[in-house]
């Protein structure tokens, strides 16, 4: 365990575009970063940022609303899904009819 120096927390900061957060956080930020191809330490900070307030706000306060905000987020996700699904089937039954009648 480090202890919070001046030092350390200078590293920290620098690290995550200046912002003071805590070790579980800032692996977090790096791991987004890392898994989604052109996106920026800042803008994965930011995003997770997001998830961090939109869990305080639900999750410590009512959990049970957070499991119903949950369930909904995964039926919409795949949901959206289907239908990129079939549009993309969709598109390329379309292009085949079109080459076949040419």
């Amino acid at each position: 365990m480090e202890e919070c120096t001046v030092d350390y927390i200078e590293r920290i900061k620098s690290s995550n575009c200046g912002k003071w957060i805590c070790g579980i956080c800032s692996e977090a930020v790096k791991e987004r970063a890392s898994r989604i191809l052109g996106l920026g330490m800042e803008e994965a900070l930011s995003s997770h940022s997001e998830v961090c307030h939109k869990f305080n706000k639900t999750t410590r306060l009512n959990p049970k609303l957070s499991l119903a905000t949950t369930m909904s987020d995964i039926a919409r996700r795949s949901s959206q899904e289907r239908i990129n699904t079939f549009t993309k089937k969709m598109k390329s039954y379309t292009m085949l009819k079109i080459a076949r009648s040419i």
